[in-house]
């Protein structure tokens, strides 16, 4: 992250997989990332091991508490929060933890070809097969 005049605030490494936060460094002081096995972050610590920031979400990634003063934008299933719509990015699309679901719906590719009488619909997010001759 950097401030109006190009100056490096943040400096953030992501580990070897995408979505894989490693560390974080401010002000010279790093802070690892720790996630759940959702993929979630729930904690940060300094290099002395000691917990700077704690995280905890329900299921769908609304966060019921949390400690520490740390900033961090990586937060449900690593993924970057917004703070002013409290939205996820998903490259594609928005998630709404309130709704659970995606706010903007990505166009879907049909095949256009029916095979058995189902008609196959793909997308990025979801796969569908209805069987149309019933």
């Amino acid at each position: 992250m950097t401030d109006q005049n190009a100056s490096v605030l943040t400096r953030f490494t992501q580990w070897v997989n995408i979505d894989e936060p490693l560390a974080t460094e401010r002000s010279s002081a790093t802070s690892f990332y720790e996630a759940d096995g959702l993929g979630s972050i729930s904690s940060l610590s300094s290099s002395a091991g000691a917990l700077a920031q704690t995280y905890t979400r329900d299921s769908f990634g609304i966060q019921t508490a949390s400690s520490g003063s740390l900033t961090n934008p990586f937060q449900y299933t690593a993924r970057e929060s917004d703070p002013e719509t409290g939205l996820y990015y998903y490259r594609a699309r928005y998630y709404d933890p309130n709704t659970g679901r995606a706010r903007n719906r990505k166009a879907s590719r049909s095949s256009g070809s029916r095979r058995e009488g189902r008609r196959y619909t793909f997308s990025a997010m979801v796969f569908a097969c209805r069987n149309r001759s019933k």
